[in-house]
């Protein structure tokens, strides 16, 4: 099957054939006794792209002209409820937190914070909980701070591959989790947001072994998390973002075509 004509016409059948390879294939390129040429990998990593295209909508169209892979960009999740009313919104929350797979490598604890009216403003309360906490004990301290205009959010950790002194580790990767109330002062007026740090942790690194297998695990990741959202969040849209304005599939397109798959 030509990937480009899958793109292309968006046939069932062919979006049924790419999934079938990912399904496949996906489970070999992650077990530590394959070894895939690049070319195939890429072919997998791809497929995922192409697949889960409806995941990667954006707030924005297309990438900038000359769009530079070295130059660090960051990855958001935005979603907009059915009722931003402050305590629907942190039931919400709750929901989110609940999704999210916090990092059991972390040696840190989840830290809550909460705004008035902008982040400009110090923080009207903040607090880090133990490890493992349950995370309704992070919305309960949370609630009695939470007004229309104002905005909690959480830092924690998820566990993501990274390439640190020439090996590829499991290691936490810290991301920050965020509800808006509806006065509070932000850009994109979304209701909750996801803030993932740097597009990289999901692109292959050129030159690096191992580079697209991993890139292919922590996307699936991402793709994962954000359809366990939307099945179980009430939302009325949702979307993955990046801060400069690319379009995230484009630019993991963009990635691969180093191993000439296009």
């Amino acid at each position: 099957m030509d990937l480009r004509d899958a793109a292309a016409l968006g046939a069932l059948a062919a979006i049924d054939g790419v999934l079938h390879v990912v399904r496949g294939l996906a489970k070999l390129a992650l077990h530590e006794s394959m070894r895939f040429h690049p070319f195939a990998e890429a072919q997998v990593l791809l497929a995922l792209v192409l697949a889960e295209a409806p995941n990667l909508n954006q707030v924005r169209n297309h990438s900038p002209p000359g769009y530079n892979l070295n130059v660090p960009d960051r990855l958001y999740f935005s979603a907009w409820v059915k009722d931003n009313r402050t305590q629907p919104l942190l039931h919400q929350f709750q929901k989110t937190l609940e999704r999210f797979p916090i990092s059991k490598l972390a040696r840190r604890g989840p830290v809550l914070r909460v705004y008035a009216i902008q982040h400009a403003e110090p923080p009207l309360l903040e607090r880090e909980f133990p490890l493992e906490v349950p995370v309704s004990e992070i919305v309960h301290a949370a609630r009695d701070f939470m007004e229309a205009d104002s905005a909690c959010e959480v830092d924690t950790y998820w566990d993501l591959w990274s390439y640190e002194s020439g090996d590829w580790k499991l290691a936490p990767a810290a991301a920050t989790l965020i509800a808006y109330g509806p006065d509070f002062e932000h850009a994109e007026d979304d209701h909750l947001r996801i803030e993932f740090g740097p597009d990289a942790r999901f692109l292959p690194i050129a030159g690096v072994e191992g580079s697209l297998r991993m890139g292919q695990s922590n996307l699936r990741s991402l793709l994962h998390l954000v359809g366990e959202l939307e099945s179980g969040l009430d939302l009325e849209k949702r979307q993955v973002w990046s801060e400069s304005g690319a379009n995230f599939a484009d630019v993991l397109r963009q990635a691969l075509g180093q191993y000439h798959v296009n």
